[in-house]
């Protein structure tokens, strides 16, 4: 379960990483 949720918000994290970056 733990591994799971790390890896969706490793996600989200990730997604939001680069929209900033590209800003």
């Amino acid at each position: 379960m733990t591994g799971i949720l790390a890896k969706l918000t490793e996600n989200l994290l990730d997604e939001f990483g680069g929209e900033k970056a590209r800003l």
